[in-house]
């Protein structure tokens, strides 16, 4: 696996759900840094998906590190690749948004 550092907003409230290997926490962040906003799902597992089900809303500004592995499978005959994103560490912040600077 390799190491991933993201940023960006989510999108949606993290869902949590109980699983046989734990909570998991599973939501997913849009990145504005592009003229196309990139969008990256992620699993948060035990204590980091508590962390995501006390703390994290819809539209808060996130940081974010964990760990990515690319997946490959076959839809309809055509290959395609996915990355499975699972966060260990965020670092989060108010669902206001920046202030871009400017005069008002």
């Amino acid at each position: 696996m390799k190491k991933i550092v993201l940023d960006g907003r989510l999108t949606a409230d993290p869902v949590i759900k109980e699983t046989a290997n734990g909570v998991m926490a599973t939501f997913s962040i849009a990145n504005n840094d592009t003229p196309t906003a990139e969008f990256y799902n992620i699993v948060a597992w035990n204590h980091n998906a508590k962390i995501a089900g006390e703390h994290l809303k819809k539209g808060m500004y996130v940081v974010l590190s964990g760990t990515f592995k690319k997946a490959k499978y076959v839809s309809n005959g055509t290959t395609k690749h996915s990355f499975e994103i699972t966060a260990d560490g965020y670092s989060f912040h108010s669902a206001e948004p920046f202030d871009k600077g400017g005069d008002e």
